[in-house]
């Protein structure tokens, strides 16, 4: 559901119970490997990425020169300890936009799937323009140490306060000094589906309406 939201386990229960209702259980792993491999289907994928597809878990699969093995921390953005200097070439990241949303919340699913326990996240959230421009400084500047001279960064923000503030305009403000170029700021507009009508949501009028990503690289 938008934004990327899960129904809670207590809520569906409910829905179950009001309609009479009793889901059948599914092989949620045998699932997405299927829908993975038809978003995929497309691409020329090499022999150690398909293995990962089938088996599922990276760990039974030793690092080859091919494909290295994918890692998932959590961890706060300005302290990417797992990385070293230098060693990326590309990051695409999206920050909390300020208070609008409860990630905690919202991304319930995610996190159990990825056996995350959620309660011991600590998602950064800021009511305050000025604190949150601090946190996207204190974050740039770990991405910098971590990214390669010539990489990039993909930053994706949106518009808040009913679209008074683009938010692209306080991370230029707040990456200003760092060794970074600015290649350009892209906007997708977005057009809403009849699913947005579930929430009293007409086009372009209330909530984040756009994209807007912020394209950086690290000076050479």
């Amino acid at each position: 559901m938008p934004p990327n939201q899960a129904i809670s386990v207590g809520s569906q229960r409910q829905i179950n119970l009001r309609n009479s209702q009793k889901p059948e259980p599914k092989d949620v792993a045998k699932i997405v490997v299927k829908k993975s491999r038809s978003l995929l289907r497309s691409m020329q994928l090499i022999p150690p990425q398909l293995s990962l597809l089938d088996n599922g878990h990276h760990e039974e699969h030793q690092e080859t020169d091919q494909l290295p093995n994918p890692v998932l921390e959590t961890t706060s953005a300005d302290n990417l300890f797992y990385l070293n200097d230098s060693s990326t070439d590309l990051i695409v990241t999206s920050p909390p936009f300020l208070d609008i949303v409860d990630y905690e919340k919202d991304n319930w699913l995610r996190c159990w799937f990825a056996g995350i326990n959620v309660k011991k996240l600590k998602i950064s959230t800021y009511s305050s323009i000025e604190d949150w421009k601090t946190f996207v400084r204190s974050a740039f500047e770990e991405m910098c140490r971590v990214t390669r001279e010539g990489g990039h960064i993909a930053f994706e923000v949106g518009e808040v306060r009913n679209g008074e503030m683009q938010l692209e305009d306080v991370v230029l403000q707040a990456v200003e000094g760092l060794p970074l170029n600015l290649k350009e700021v892209l906007i997708n507009q977005q057009s809403f589906t009849k699913t947005s009508n579930l929430w009293g949501i007409a086009n372009n009028q209330v909530g984040t309406n756009t994209n807007r990503i912020v394209l950086l690289q690290r000076d050479r």
